[in-house]
């Protein structure tokens, strides 16, 4: 006996389905901003002028202050670059969902053998858009990953500078007060 089915069709437009991914990131940051979290600025230095990120080549140079000062200016770079990095990787996720959801809405459209409806779906102006939107996504998230990655470094790299030059003041301290010891003794 054949079965009866009375299946409803629950698609939803590609446009509504689009524009559902859009609004998850909005929705992300709302509920952030619910619990109390606030992204952080791009930093800025005292003159008003926004930090590029970069070290300076004169670094090795640079007084004990103003070396801890762009420390904690690198310091807001990578916090600044890794949850920017965080929500490129959020758009990263949605637009590969869009790129999915474009295919199949697309391909359900279609008429012909497998290869014909994927060959039309592909070359169908909707799903180029979210291919393309997808594309740039990636592109975007992969730069954005390495200038954090850079933004890190530079931070270890300073902290170990930092170090370097309090352990090295320290031993001048510890050579200075065995010279003085000696002296005393004679």
């Amino acid at each position: 006996m054949p079965r009866k089915t009375d299946e409803k069709d629950y698609s939803i437009s590609l446009k509504e389905g689009l524009e559902g991914y859009d609004e998850v990131s909005v929705d992300v940051l709302k509920k952030l901003k619910r619990r109390g979290f606030h992204l952080p600025e791009r930093p800025v230095w005292a003159s008003g002028e926004y930090f590029d990120g970069r070290l300076p080549a004169n670094v090795h140079e640079l007084k004990d202050g103003e070396l801890t000062e762009l420390l904690i200016m690198m310091c807001q770079q990578a916090d600044w670059t890794g949850v920017n990095t965080a929500v490129a990787k959020a758009d990263l996720t949605n637009s590969a969902e869009k790129v999915k959801l474009a295919r199949a809405a697309v391909r359900k459209s279609k008429t012909g053998s497998v290869q014909d409806k994927d060959d039309k779906t592909t070359t169908d102006e909707r799903f180029q858009d979210a291919n393309r939107e997808w594309a740039a996504a990636r592109e975007y998230f992969d730069i954005l990953a390495s200038i954090h990655e850079a933004a890190s470094r530079d931070v270890k790299w300073l902290s170990r500078t930092i170090e370097t030059r309090k352990m090295e003041l320290e031993r001048g301290r510890a050579a200075v007060n065995v010279n003085r010891s000696k002296r005393y003794r004679e």
